[in-house]
């Protein structure tokens, strides 16, 4: 084999190293992005189930709030004749 075909083969395998090297690269950053992604997701559904269950606390609050109003205004508009 001459010296110019065995340079022109280990430039080859060289740039064929460095180019499996940044896809390697370029597939373990799009992996870890894909990671950092679902991990943010799943944050922000822990958040919004921590906000429904808030909101569902607060609802039933309300709820009871209403019912004791009502009983207030039957006991506020009650006739004296009925007490």
């Amino acid at each position: 084999m001459s010296p110019e075909l065995i340079a022109i083969i280990t430039m080859g395998i060289g740039l064929g190293a460095l180019l499996l090297g940044g896809i390697a690269f370029l597939f373990a950053a799009h992996q870890r992005s894909e990671r950092l992604n679902k991990e943010r997701f799943d944050r922000l559904e822990r958040r919004i189930d921590a906000q429904d269950a808030t909101i569902r606390d607060l609802s039933t609050q309300m709820a009871r709030i209403g019912g004791l109003l009502e009983g207030l205004r039957e006991a506020i508009t009650r006739q004296p004749s009925q007490v």
